[in-house]
């Protein structure tokens, strides 16, 4: 079957194309026309969108789940060796991403408090801050003080 025979959307090509990375070369065709084939039968019968989540799940079902832990594995052996070769320099790794991870987060909770100011109010989108400005012997100087006339 050549995609010309079929009117309706062809399958996903990001899924062709992570099948032609994990799949053998000799194989790779057949199990891609059976794959069409069974995706085209199920479009007429059930419609595009089972059709699609199907085939989703078959090009899955073809990755060997055992590829990714025993990558997964390996990464993790030799993460450990070299953490235990070069000791210091680990240890100067980590303490700096530990330190940047925690400066980001404490930059997000100050600025996600700053945007929280005077949200319990009913109509907080109304409210404004009033601030005055002063200029002293060329020094600029703000103030939140409120006069007395606009309390």
């Amino acid at each position: 079957m050549s995609k010309s025979d079929h009117p309706c959307q062809p399958p996903p090509k990001w899924l062709d194309n992570l099948l032609e990375r994990f799949c053998t070369p000799e194989l790779l065709e057949e199990v891609l026309g059976d794959l069409h084939e069974r995706y085209y039968l199920r479009v007429q019968k059930e419609g595009v969108r089972k059709a699609r989540r199907s085939y989703w799940r078959e090009v899955l079902a073809y990755l060997r789940p055992s590829i990714f832990s025993d990558m997964l594995r390996n990464y993790v052996i030799v993460a450990v060796r070299n953490i235990t070769r070069n000791k210091a320099f680990s240890f100067i790794n980590i303490l700096g991403l530990a330190l940047g991870m925690t400066c980001s987060l404490l930059i997000f909770l100050w600025v996600q408090d700053e945007y929280s100011i005077d949200d319990f109010h009913t109509n907080s989108e109304q409210l404004f801050s009033v601030y005055q400005r002063s200029y002293n012997d060329g020094e600029i100087k703000a103030a939140h003080a409120t006069p007395a006339l606009l309390s």
